[in-house]
């Protein structure tokens, strides 16, 4: 946290910032926890409603990303891309969609072809707020890293000048969790990456358990570097909301 407020006092001054925005990205396990096991599907949306989120980034919905938003609050909405693997669902009360596509992502496993999903908004306060949603294949760090580098051209692509680029999912790095090729290079610790972005779980727990899945940390919210966070969390309570996904939620607030 006091990495994050120090970020806080260096850049009020010079940017606009002083909304907040509340993020979440879960893999829901919808092939599981939505299909075969459907009864664990009320502990997802109990999962997501106690996050409160503005802007969630969700994978494996498995076709079931406008019942999650139903089942939320009748304040959300869904980034309407052609694709059910993963989702965008916002809170529409907040968040104005202005325009919104689908990137193919190359590299892919043995359960075909990986995508990400960008969405351009404008928040309430007038910030313009450009998010970024995947789910990378569970490939080696080669192919990984590859993957990363065609994330960072799509957010490139279609980020606004001026935005706060926010990017979640599940990156599927099991070679190294966050010393992993591709999370460096997302966080331009690796490759020239010229639009670094942040973990924002590591600026508010600096040396906290980042786990998101049993062995390792696989799952990110990733901000623009310097954005503030205040706050940061891994969903790891089985009280009060049940067995639900085999990942945690992860959730973020960052001031845009």
């Amino acid at each position: 946290m006091l990495k994050a407020l120090t970020f806080a006092g260096i850049f009020l001054a010079s940017t606009a910032y002083g909304a907040q925005l509340r993020l979440l990205s879960y893999n829901m396990y919808g092939w599981n926890a939505m299909g075969t096991e459907a009864w664990k599907k009320e502990n997802l949306f109990k999962t997501i409603r106690a996050a409160a989120p503005d802007l969630l980034g969700v994978q494996e919905v498995e076709g079931h990303q406008y019942e999650t938003a139903a089942a939320i609050g009748s304040d959300y909405s869904v980034v309407e891309d052609g694709f059910n693997s993963h989702s965008i669902i916002y809170r529409h009360s907040q968040l104005t969609l202005q325009a919104a596509g689908l990137e193919q992502v190359y590299e892919e496993d043995q359960w075909g072809h990986r995508y990400v999903t960008w969405s351009n908004f404008v928040h309430v306060s007038e910030r313009m707020v450009d998010h970024f949603n995947t789910h990378l294949c569970v490939c080696d760090e080669g192919k990984l890293y590859k993957s990363a580098q065609r994330l960072a051209e799509v957010i490139a692509a279609h980020r606004r000048p001026g935005s706060v680029v926010v990017l979640t999912g599940d990156f599927n790095v099991f070679g190294g969790f966050e010393n992993s090729q591709a999370i460096r290079f997302l966080k331009g610790e690796l490759g020239g990456n010229s639009n670094p972005l942040e973990d924002t779980f590591r600026v508010a727990n600096p040396s906290g358990n980042g786990e998101t899945f049993p062995g390792g940390k696989i799952d990110y919210i990733l901000a623009d570097y310097g954005v503030p966070v205040w706050e940061a969390h891994i969903d790891k309570e089985t009280v009060p909301y049940g067995q639900a996904s085999d990942h945690w939620a992860i959730r973020a607030t960052i001031d845009i």
